[in-house]
């Protein structure tokens, strides 16, 4: 016959709300570490993303065709066709444009007579071009810190320069007392609930005690164990690992003064 000391007692039920405001003020933020921008898909940012320098660097073409000075466009049209020289040079959306160039104009609108290029239409200053810094300017916040990076995010990114980013990644231990169905099917359930949430999901077949202990971990989530069967131990256990039982302080069946909460590791 076993004793009633022995026997794991539920006293009460803890409201969730006190849970979850317990996790708030008991519960720190995991150690940050510079991560690969290509490879932060789906994590969660622990620092603003900052743009270091404007984008683009300098002006760019937003359209295939020859880069001009606008001035020597003035009036053209097709019967009035304007000389163009030197001959303008080619250019490809997204190239530089030279020094002595402020437009980009169509292929359409420039026509040759021999060796002599000519203008078919007037094109203004800037037209057909990216200015610099028309992106983003140095010091711009392109995300805050707790914003989970989707592909959108790092691709724009990418585009803009930023190679690399502080993450938080938790890995978090899941437990189960029990090797039936139900604990199977909750531990799948919380795994996917913290690989959503951009975490590690551990799984094995560790004990609690075990987990714990185990360093490599920055939380553990305990399936079962909290009721009154022969294998239910997790206060204890807890107890036993110099955990913090933080609800109920006062019930039956716990060890004398524990409270039970998340144990910070060292």
């Amino acid at each position: 016959m076993v004793a009633n000391s022995e026997i794991q007692r539920i006293a009460r039920l803890t409201p969730l709300t006190d849970v979850l405001a317990s996790f708030d003020l008991s519960v720190g933020h995991v150690a940050p570490r510079e991560e690969a921008l290509a490879k932060a898909v789906g994590l969660t940012l622990a620092a603003d993303v900052v743009i270091a320098a404007g984008h683009p660097k300098t002006v760019l073409a937003l359209r295939d065709g020859y880069a001009v000075r606008s001035g020597q466009t003035n009036d053209a049209s097709a019967y009035t066709p304007a000389p163009l020289s030197p001959a303008p040079l080619r250019i490809d959306v997204g190239e530089p444009l030279s020094a002595d160039a402020d437009a980009v104009i169509a292929f359409d609108a420039v026509t040759m007579r021999g060796a002599q290029a000519e203008a078919l239409a007037a094109v203004a200053p800037g037209e057909g071009v990216l200015p610099p810094d028309a992106d983003a300017t140095a010091g711009l916040k392109l995300q805050l810190t707790g914003a989970r990076l989707r592909r959108v995010d790092v691709a724009l990114m990418i585009a803009l320069g930023v190679d690399r980013v502080i993450v938080r990644e938790p890995r978090v231990r899941i437990v189960g007392a029990g090797n039936n169905d139900i604990i199977h099917g909750a531990s799948a359930l919380i795994a996917s609930a913290i690989e959503a949430e951009s975490g590690i999901a551990v799984t094995s077949d560790a004990t609690l005690e075990a987990a714990l202990n185990d360093e490599n971990v920055d939380a553990v989530v305990a399936i079962g164990g909290t009721g009154s069967g022969r294998n239910d131990a997790s206060v204890r256990t807890l107890a036993r690992a110099e955990g913090w039982v933080l609800v109920p302080a006062d019930s039956e069946g716990y060890p004398a003064g524990a409270r039970v909460v998340v144990r910070p590791w060292p």
